[in-house]
């Protein structure tokens, strides 16, 4: 674990020994220490001649305030390129609601595709405490070329849900939007990637989640998605110690040993966790 190489381990692929392992829980089956996390997301798509990836989750953490830093921005400067490196160029986004081809908001998500003007509806969704950062993420795909594609709560219910002032206090709501994230970002990202297209997602970890347990088991499109389409799925979550511990989100890492995970964590540079779940990855920022 001390030592820093540039080599790269092979992914696991959905042996028998590792669907064994699945349906008993993630654990820790190999680290790895890189120098650049823009490194250890590329260890995650070797070697050939495996198939190559074609479904990318990105799962992290939310922040409800300013600190600690963010994964958001994270995403937009290293995920962003090594989507573009792998001809990755359809985003689902868990923040943007999912409507009807006809509402405001799915007409504001084609015209921002098209021009990159972020619109006022998307806005609306994007109030919370990383908005100059989602605001950063949006315009970096557009530079770069990427669509970006709903994948959050039901458009036409959001008023009940997301936008709703009693929103965070009320674990109805809360479930309620969980399901629907889980359910919408499954079937954008089915969309796409039966149309043939190199599709990605990012949102939360909940549902990025490669082994929820029995009570989250509704809220995560992993295990349905890695079944269906196999090694052509990489799950990886982006994980930062005081974020994960901020609400215990680290029981959504899907470990075995949620105990443990804090062990996981590096003093300097970054700790790639190859998962025993099928082609699954934990990729922890260092402790500051």
């Amino acid at each position: 674990m001390s030592t820093i190489i540039k080599a790269v381990f092979e992914p696991i692929s959905s042996s028998s020994q590792a669907i064994s392992n699945y349906q008993y829980g993630c654990t820790a089956e190999a680290e790895i220490l890189f120098t650049s996390p823009q490194a250890a997301l590329e260890a995650t798509t070797v070697p050939e001649p495996a198939p190559l990836p074609t479904i990318f989750i990105v799962g992290y953490t939310y922040r409800g305030s300013l600190q600690p830093r963010s994964m958001v921005s994270n995403f937009a400067d290293i995920g962003l390129p090594f989507l573009i490196a792998h001809r990755t160029f359809d985003l689902v986004l868990e923040i943007l609601p999912y409507g009807r081809p006809a509402d405001r908001i799915e007409q504001e998500i084609i015209e921002f595709n098209r021009s990159g003007n972020i619109g006022q509806e998307m806005y609306q969704f994007i109030r919370v405490a990383d908005r100059p950062l989602f605001e950063y993420l949006l315009i970096r795909a557009h530079q770069l070329g990427i669509r970006i594609h709903s994948g959050g709560v039901n458009y036409e219910n959001a008023q009940a849900t997301i936008l709703n002032r009693n929103f965070i206090n009320s674990p109805e709501r809360l479930a309620a939007a969980a399901r629907e994230i889980r359910r919408n970002s499954e079937a954008r990202i089915r969309e796409l990637a039966d149309a043939g297209k190199r599709v990605a997602s990012f949102g939360g970890s909940a549902h990025a989640n490669p082994f929820p347990n029995r009570k989250n088991a509704g809220i995560s499109f992993v295990p349905s998605l890695a079944h269906d389409y196999g090694v052509r799925v990489r799950i990886i979550n982006l994980v930062d110690r005081a974020l994960s511990q901020s609400n215990n989100s680290f029981k959504h890492l899907g470990l075995r040993n949620q105990l443990t995970w804090e062990n996981l964590v590096p003093r300097k540079h970054y700790n790639l966790v190859r998962l025993s779940c099928p082609n699954s990855y934990l990729l922890f920022w260092p402790s500051r």
